[in-house]
């Protein structure tokens, strides 16, 4: 009997070790990114100028701005999914949630990116595999100047 609960101890560690394992893989990102704001105002304004301008769907899963989260699901949304107000899941943060990825218009907080700058509403355009993403990121430059690509790693 003592021998297993050893066995079973031991399956246990080494389970929680390869899961938590794999929560540390990382995997590099893009992100084409029209503006960088502290204004929610501003970043909606632009994201839906932005939606005419390069004929690009927007996704903006009703998020609204929040002091403690940058940006959360409204209240309600939050209780209807089993969720804890407030709550925000970032756009393209986990690598595995390919629906994350492509070109469309998203309002995003920087907050959640590792290694982007704090405090910032961002307007993104596209993400995901960003070699493919040039045709994009011309036409973002001819309205948007100070359209950029920036990196992040998400988790794998």
């Amino acid at each position: 009997m003592k021998t297993m609960k050893n066995i079973l101890f031991l399956v246990s560690l080494l389970v929680t070790t390869f899961l938590n394992a794999q929560s540390f893989q990382k995997e590099k990102k893009g992100f084409c990114i029209i503006l960088s704001t502290t204004s929610f105002a501003e970043a909606k304004r632009v994201a839906k100028e932005a939606t005419t301008k390069l004929d690009l769907n927007a996704d903006y899963r009703s998020l609204i701005a929040n002091k403690i989260t940058g940006l959360t699901m409204p209240k309600q949304d939050c209780i209807d999914a089993g969720l804890i107000f407030p709550y925000y899941k970032a756009r393209g943060v986990d690598a595995n949630d390919l629906i994350d990825d492509g070109d469309f218009i998203s309002i995003e907080y920087s907050n959640k990116y590792k290694g982007f700058a704090k405090g910032y509403y961002i307007v993104v355009i596209s993400s995901g595999d960003i070699n493919n993403k040039e045709p994009i990121f011309l036409k973002a430059k001819k309205f948007y100047k100070s359209a950029y690509i920036k990196y992040a790693l998400v988790n794998y």
